[in-house]
């Protein structure tokens, strides 16, 4: 027999209660495979949550359906908050994790703040900072969210600071390049007036070519 509604909502929430556990312990991959297990469970409760995550708009009254559709969104926010512990290299999936629980749950605070993290921890800092002063309205003493934004502030000031040093680089290597072209075109022509070519002639073959021109 294929077990009820309720009973795949409570397995999915003793699952992530496992998670949460696990995570407080600092057993980061247990606390992933109990919450990936509690989605198995959870997001196939209802069409309401598929609808959610392809951005599908559907109103749902079903009290445990409504909880399901909850503890999933958490679910997704607590895997990507895993993620982050491993480090640069999970970005993109902490933030595919986050966009799903932010689906599920537009004021899923705890997934815009970690999607905030891991875009600044892939510099792009114009997304860090859209979720961050959401975040901010709602909260305007947040001292977390304000770290974050002090980090934001920080990468737009390295990278102002770059971009100075580059065109520095930049305008040093056309002056030089401008030098040197005014200098090559101030130096001695190998053309003597009298249209001969070859080395320039000394002073004395100067005076010979003068004269051989006169009398010719």
């Amino acid at each position: 027999m294929s077990p009820t509604l309720e009973e795949k909502l409570q397995k999915g929430k003793d699952l992530k209660d496992q998670g949460n556990e696990a995570f407080k312990n600092g057993k980061v991959k247990d606390a992933l495979r109990s919450y990936h297990e509690a989605v198995l469970w959870l997001a196939g409760i209802d069409t309401a949550v598929t609808s959610a995550l392809k951005g599908e708009s559907t109103v749902e009254t079903n009290p445990s359906k409504l909880e399901a559709k909850k503890v999933l969104g958490v679910c997704y926010s607590n895997m990507a908050a895993c993620l982050l512990k491993e480090g640069e290299t999970k970005f993109p999936r902490v933030i595919e994790y986050c966009n799903k629980a932010i689906a599920i749950d537009a004021d899923n605070k705890k997934a815009r703040f970690r999607r905030a993290q891991a875009y600044i921890g892939e510099n792009n800092v114009d997304k860090a900072r859209e979720d961050l002063e959401l975040l901010a309205k709602s909260d305007p003493d947040d001292a977390a969210v304000k770290r974050e934004m002090k980090r934001v502030q920080q990468k737009d000031k390295q990278a102002v600071a770059k971009q100075r040093k580059e065109f520095a680089g930049l305008f040093e290597r056309l002056a030089k390049e401008e030098d040197a072209e005014e200098k090559k075109a101030g130096e001695p022509s190998n053309v003597v007036q009298s249209g001969i070519v070859g080395e320039i002639p000394d002073k004395p073959k100067i005076e010979e070519i003068k004269s051989k021109v006169e009398t010719e």
